[in-house]
């Protein structure tokens, strides 16, 4: 278990709905607050800049490996690790409110997402894909558009939070990973991060570990 603020405010790197966000719910229940940064370095300064008390960031995904600017941004600074949390990634297609998966032609999301369906992108050569710096943002785009068009891979928060229509689902590869830290799917780790000044009082919770607990201490040394 661990302790945290009442109406604890958790910044995380990416838009509302982002697979981060899903993380900070899932560690810490849905009575916090989020705080949502552009960048992973406007994240790691939101403790300082008293927007935030912890700072949620991913540190490994096992597909695309370690998330190099995050883990190095959390080595270099004067933050400890409170808990740690691993969720599955499941992509989504999300269109706009009425679209059909046959009216679509364009797929927007982050590099990494679209990495992670590519045997869907295989099956289907028609659509082409479109590079963005966030899953859940690019659903925001989206259905902002009304364009039936274009879709976005993301998070199913993500179609929740902004409206969009799930068009297809689960579109992540089967791993073939061995590793025991990735006994699901596709899975991103993540740490909770805190400072000294944030580090005691507050309500006492379960963090979800999944087995994982101690792992990110033993990567970072």
């Amino acid at each position: 278990m661990i302790r945290v603020k009442k109406n604890a405010r958790v910044a995380f790197q990416g838009e509302r709905g982002a697979f981060s966000e899903e993380a900070a719910v899932k560690l810490l229940g849905e009575d916090i607050s989020l705080v949502p940064r552009a960048t992973f370095e406007a994240a790691f300064t939101a403790i300082g800049d008293g927007l935030a008390d912890y700072i949620l960031a991913p540190i490994e995904n096992s597909l695309a490996g370690s998330i190099h600017r995050s883990f190095d941004l959390l080595v270099n600074s004067d933050l400890h690790i409170l808990a740690e949390v691993i969720i599955p990634i499941a992509h989504n297609l999300i269109g706009v409110p009425g679209a059909s998966f046959e009216d679509i032609a364009v797929v927007e999301s982050h590099p990494v997402a679209l990495a992670q369906c590519e045997q869907f992108f295989s099956a289907h050569p028609r659509l082409k894909r479109i590079a963005t710096e966030d899953t859940a943002g690019s659903v925001r785009e989206v259905v902002g558009t009304g364009d039936k068009t274009r879709a976005a891979i993301a998070g199913r928060r993500a179609a929740e939070i902004y409206g969009g229509a799930l068009l297809r689902e689960h579109l992540e590869e089967t791993s073939d990973v061995t590793d025991p830290l990735y006994a699901m799917e596709w899975v991103t780790l993540y740490a909770l991060a805190v400072n000294e000044q944030n580090a005691s009082g507050g309500r006492v919770v379960t963090a979800p570990t999944n087995g994982a607990a101690g792992i990110i201490p033993a990567v970072l040394h």
